[in-house]
């Protein structure tokens, strides 16, 4: 489903409406396989849905995020965990920080896991990253240190520099390629989804709660950086 408009959902074919192929890169990043010769996707079996939020020449807004989710929540959708590769620009208003916790309440109830960005902000978290019950992933570069504009304050730190996966070749931005590179907790919070599918895969009796836990406790800490949180997980 496509949510361009606060309000109104409408049928969304296989296409990524972004002109920087972001929702692909990071669905590649998630179940991606193995066409390019390279294993790009973290859990290949999962099964994902996916709702746009972003759409050419509209950068979306945080309400259209807001309906998203809502839509993704619903139950016979049967989704186990969702990802928020994104975050605020500007500050929520008090109805969408409201909207947001029942959101997060909601999924809690629904044995649902909440994954999402700490932001590209050295000097600052993101809204929802930020909120409580929610995952929120930092970035690391090549060498397993914290990328220099990964953002304050997150759970964990995972793979999110220079991260191949596929994106859209019609799109200008991605020079008429099918893979490329992107840089951005946005990755790293997709690589986080990523094992979490796995660990909900092996575990399929284990709570949402206990899977967040299983993560957080085995963690190996980053002594180079505050902005790591538990550190990389195991």
């Amino acid at each position: 489903a496509l949510f361009a408009r606060p309000g109104v959902s409408q049928p969304a074919h296989a296409v990524d409406l972004s002109q920087r192929g972001h929702g692909t890169h990071m669905a590649g990043i998630m179940v991606g396989g193995n066409n390019s010769g390279v294993q790009i996707g973290a859990a290949p079996a999962a099964e994902m849905i996916a709702a746009g939020m972003l759409n050419v020449g509209n950068p979306g807004s945080f309400l259209c995020a807001l309906i998203a989710i809502d839509w993704m929540l619903d139950e016979y959708r049967s989704v186990n965990a969702i990802n928020l590769s994104f975050g605020c620009r500007t500050e929520p208003t008090a109805e969408e920080r409201q909207y947001m916790e029942s959101l997060v309440q909601r999924a809690i109830f629904q044995d649902v896991l909440f994954v999402a960005a700490i932001a590209n902000n050295p000097h600052g978290g993101s809204y929802p990253a930020s909120c409580a019950n929610i995952l929120a992933a930092g970035a690391l570069d090549a060498d397993d240190t914290i990328w220099s504009s990964s953002g304050d304050s997150p759970d964990l730190a995972l793979p999110g520099v220079q991260v191949y996966s596929c994106v859209p070749a019609g799109l200008p931005a991605c020079g008429g390629q099918s893979y490329g590179y992107k840089t951005g907790t946005s990755c790293a919070a997709a690589h986080l989804s990523g094992l979490v599918a796995l660990l909900m895969q092996a575990e399929p009796r284990a709570s949402a709660e206990l899977v967040m836990r299983a993560i957080l406790e085995t963690a190996s800490p980053v002594s180079s950086s505050e902005r790591s949180g538990r550190g990389v997980p195991d």
